[in-house]
């Protein structure tokens, strides 16, 4: 693409031509095939974006729940059941921990969250369960029950509007390699 730009110098009250040549954008085909096909990833990045808003918010909803409702107790971790993909090459180690309610009731109970490396078996936990349903534990930690519940919500809700802003062509969403 070549743009004429004309400016002054200021020794002279004359215009100036300056031609400039600009790097060329790589030519796409925007065939209607295309088009759909980049619309249907924008939207398929919008319809995607409801599954971290859902975990997020159901994460978020019980750990408010557990800080003012929650009862606290030491546990233990028990075991760790490792929940991998397909080919079981990567995944998550889910601790199982095992911890005495108040009523003096031992609770053997595997945790929403997974983690990698596994945590060690007998290790010591601080934990906060449900009194009126001491099978709702998790870790007492800040980062697992307010931070990582907003983080899957901030990433649902910058997806959605990723997605809808390339879905109305205001932003170009690229998932070719390139």
């Amino acid at each position: 693409m070549v743009v004429n730009h004309y400016y002054f110098p200021s020794n002279t009250n004359k215009p100036y031509l300056k031609t400039i040549k600009l790097p060329s954008k790589k030519s796409r085909d925007f065939s209607p095939i295309s088009k759909s096909f980049q619309m249907d990833n924008n939207l398929l990045v919008a319809i995607f974006s409801i599954i971290p808003l859902i975990v997020g918010v159901h994460l978020w909803q019980k750990g408010i729940s557990l800080i003012r409702n929650g009862i606290k107790a030491e546990g233990i971790v028990f075991k760790n059941n490792f929940k991998g993909s397909i080919n079981n090459k990567s995944g998550l180690y889910f601790p199982v921990v095992r911890f005495l309610t108040e009523k003096q009731e031992w609770i053997t109970k595997e945790l929403d969250i997974g983690q990698y490396p596994a945590l060690e078996e007998g290790k010591k936990l601080r934990l906060i369960y449900n009194q009126e349903n001491p099978e709702e534990v998790e870790i007492n930690s800040t980062f697992r029950l307010e931070i990582l519940p907003r983080i899957f919500v901030a990433v649902g809700i910058l997806m959605l509007i990723l997605g809808l802003l390339g879905n109305l062509e205001i932003i170009e969403l690229n998932f070719e390699n390139t």
